[in-house]
């Protein structure tokens, strides 16, 4: 009986010990979110401004909210 736990319990380690190590050797192929700062700094400095998105009125519950430059400055950032 006791010879059948300990194989059982080595078994299951074995188990979790390869599970863990192929778990932990899988590397993201791709980030689609990290950009290098070069990158980051030629989308910057190259963005326009559409017509269309740019901000004309914001509402709320059908009343007009107040906004001026600086708030259009953050939002826009």
């Amino acid at each position: 009986m006791n010879k059948k736990k300990l194989f059982i319990i080595i078994i299951v380690f074995t188990i979790l010990i390869i599970s863990l190590i192929i778990i932990l050797s899988i590397k993201p192929k791709y980030n689609k979110f990290v950009v290098n700062e070069t990158y980051w700094n030629n989308i910057k400095d190259n963005k326009t401004e559409d017509e269309e998105l740019i901000l004309k009125e914001i509402s709320f519950n059908d009343y007009k909210l107040i906004i001026d430059e600086k708030i259009i400055q953050y939002i826009i950032q």
